[in-house]
């Protein structure tokens, strides 16, 4: 495997879960790692050389994130995004499409349209990423 070692990296969701533990492993195998998530403050404990405030359904937003990781970080060689939408609903309350879906609601449908709707952040990242 190559070395992560100087990897300038940006993880999306760093607050908790999934996102959290990928923040720290990368850190331990020596990458510089900037979190971002919507509560920062669980992510200032982790030891990573910043974190940003970001709503991933705020196109406004994910863009201030990348310029600020960049800013930070002097550029950007890997994204990883694991920021995360929960709706908990008790089933027998859930209108019948709904379950039909499983349990996507409309936040879900909302950050489907990130990748599709936000192209300019898209392109930045992947000006950044080249």
């Amino acid at each position: 495997m190559a070395s992560l070692r100087g990897m300038r990296v940006l993880v999306l969701g760093a607050s908790s879960g999934i996102g959290a533990a990928t923040a720290v492993a990368l850190r331990d195998a020596g990458a510089r790692v900037v979190g971002a998530a919507r509560r920062t403050d669980r992510i200032d404990g982790l030891g990573l050389e910043g974190s940003v405030h970001c709503d991933v359904l705020d196109a406004d937003e994910c863009a201030r994130c990348v310029e600020r990781t960049v800013a930070v970080l002097g550029g950007l060689d890997a994204l990883v995004s694991v920021a995360g939408l929960t709706t908990i609903t008790p089933l027998a309350g859930m209108p019948a499409v709904q379950q039909s879906r499983g349990t996507r609601d409309e936040s879900f449908l909302d950050a489907e349209k990130v990748v599709w709707e936000w192209p300019d952040v898209t392109a930045r990242l992947i000006e950044e990423l080249r």
